[in-house]
């Protein structure tokens, strides 16, 4: 008997699936036996440690500590993991827990720059509507409005502009 065409795609999924699975635990292994000395070890030896470390202390965030070898997964908050599929994407060990890290990191630092810019640029154009409907019968007055508006509206320009970070590439591909 024929398969349906469901039947078909599940059983086509399954194999993807666990095409998926058998590539990342290749990965481990090769990561594994590629980078000998946990990064953990690494870490605690850098001298960037403590520029790390300050820079989160700055933003009253508590510094993570690299103490063991263990991987992203043992340090997830559990209401945080998403259900199906692996999050971590092979990621293993501490090397693993801090290429995670980064991604996370900056995934919060971009989000947190879109709403700020929001905040802003609303902020300002709230000023801006504000001046427009001022009482401008002064000379004076209606010149330093205008020159206020125009110093706002370029504020506002600046930004719609994006800020380019260059940062260092944390992670590589096992091929």
């Amino acid at each position: 008997m024929s398969l349906s065409p469901k039947e078909r795609s599940k059983l086509w999924r399954d194999r993807q699936k666990k095409q998926r699975e058998e590539a990342k635990g290749q990965m481990r292994r090769e990561l594994g036996t590629t980078f000998q000395t946990p990064f953990a070890d690494w870490f605690e030896r850098n001298g960037n440690t403590s520029d790390f470390q300050f820079v989160l202390l700055m933003a009253g965030i508590e510094p993570p500590e690299f103490t063991d070898d263990r991987g992203p997964e043992d340090f997830v908050i559990d209401e945080a993991m998403p259900s199906g599929d692996d999050p971590f994407s092979g990621r293993a060990r501490s090397l693993g827990r801090a290429q995670v890290m980064v991604g996370c990191l900056l995934d919060a630092a971009s989000t947190l720059a879109g709403i700020t810019n929001s905040y802003l640029k609303a902020e300002i154009t709230e000023r801006i509507i504000t001046l427009e409907k001022s009482e401008m019968t002064d000379p004076k007055k209606r010149r330093s409005s205008l020159d206020e508006i125009i110093r706002l509206s370029k504020m506002r320009d600046r930004l719609e502009k994006q800020v380019h970070w260059p940062i260092p590439r944390w992670e590589v591909n096992a091929d």
